[in-house]
């Protein structure tokens, strides 16, 4: 995430992070202050969202799709099991008619490894289907790299919190 923050705009594409509220004031400003001296711009999720559907239209926008959505989810499957998929990111693709593409960037061996993939989906489809085609298609794709690159996913967030057959003290049942 914060390495193609810093890379995109070296390499002359104009990004916009779409970010949201960070817990901690000190730690968020500090964050945005480093992003936007690499180049990049951001919009918090208290910014007016026109600005980010007329960004979307010229330049990257950039959203972290691992988070669970607070409200308005979509349903997908990540490691076999239910789980919700924030409806942004998809919906600003399809609003915008602009590509919805997944990347990552690991670490191999000494030097970086980026992958961009863009997610399809069916202008034929209602635009509720091809929300959750591509919430599906990003959760598959970073599915992929956990199970390639299990040692480099650091993740902070309770994924399952809302099902009951998960505890997160068992840490064998998150394998």
């Amino acid at each position: 995430w914060e390495i193609g923050n810093l890379l995109l705009p070296k390499m002359g594409e104009p990004i916009t992070l779409f970010t949201g509220k960070h817990a901690n004031k000190r730690a968020g400003k500090w964050v945005d202050e480093i992003r936007t001296n690499a180049g990049a711009r951001t919009l918090s999720a208290f910014d007016d969202r026109t600005e980010l559907y007329k960004r979307a239209k010229t330049e990257v926008v950039a959203l972290l799709g691992d988070l669970k959505p607070p409200k308005a989810p979509v349903q997908v499957k990540f490691f076999g099991m239910e789980t919700a998929a924030a409806q942004g990111g998809p919906l600003l693709a399809l609003l915008n008619k602009v590509d919805f593409i997944y990347f990552s960037c690991v670490k191999v061996g000494d030097k970086l490894k980026a992958r961009f993939k863009k997610i399809e989906y069916s202008t034929e489809n209602k635009r509720k289907e091809n929300i959750k085609l591509l919430a599906q298609g990003f959760f598959d794709e970073l599915e992929v790299d956990i199970k390639n690159y299990p040692e480099q996913y650091f993740w902070m967030h309770s994924r399952w919190k809302d099902n009951p057959d998960i505890k997160y003290e068992d840490k064998e049942a998150l394998l």
